[in-house]
């Protein structure tokens, strides 16, 4: 819960150390965050049960078309967006979660692995985020996206999503 230290309370950057690191339940990400990753290899699995890995909360400062230039806006950095850097994010790439087989599954099959409320700003910038398929047939299952909207906030609002050098599987 770095993300709620006084410090952090108008963005910052927490710094996830190289190594393995396994969540089991969403980790909600606020506006104005970066989770930067060490680049010799920082590696999130989830064994989620049918949950997002992330969840990106919807920018505080909006875009609003003939509003006053009081704030700078760049199309290459948003205001308040939430970055991903040097991950590599993978659904039960370990194999920890098992079908009723002893298998390894599929944990996300039915939600994205990074969910985006509405008006969020998300930036993956040399990210590697990988799905998994099942290696029993049938039932053939799969992560079912990368990244998605939810369908619980409001669609009115300015919603950007930057990737840069990273890979999807």
């Amino acid at each position: 819960d770095a993300q709620n230290h006084p410090r952090l309370v108008n963005g910052g950057v927490i710094l996830v150390k190289a190594g393995t690191y396994r969540l089991t339940q969403t980790v909600t990400i606020n506006p104005g965050i970066t989770i930067l990753g060490e680049p010799s290899g920082t590696y999130i699995f989830g064994s989620m049960s049918e949950q997002p890995m992330f969840r990106c909360g919807r920018s505080i400062k909006q875009f609003e078309l003939g509003a006053p230039a009081s704030v700078e806006y760049s199309a290459v950095q948003p205001t308040d967006c939430i970055t991903f850097c040097n991950l590599v994010i993978a659904d039960n790439l370990d194999g920890y979660a098992l079908d009723g087989s002893n298998n390894p599954k599929a944990t996300m099959t039915t939600v994205p692995m990074i969910q985006m409320e509405h008006g969020a700003n998300v930036i993956l910038d040399r990210v590697s985020v990988i799905g998994r398929v099942n290696n029993t047939f049938p039932p053939l299952t799969i992560t079912k996206q990368v990244i998605g909207l939810d369908n619980v906030t409001t669609a009115n609002e300015s919603t950007s999503l930057h990737i840069k050098d990273s890979y999807i599987d």
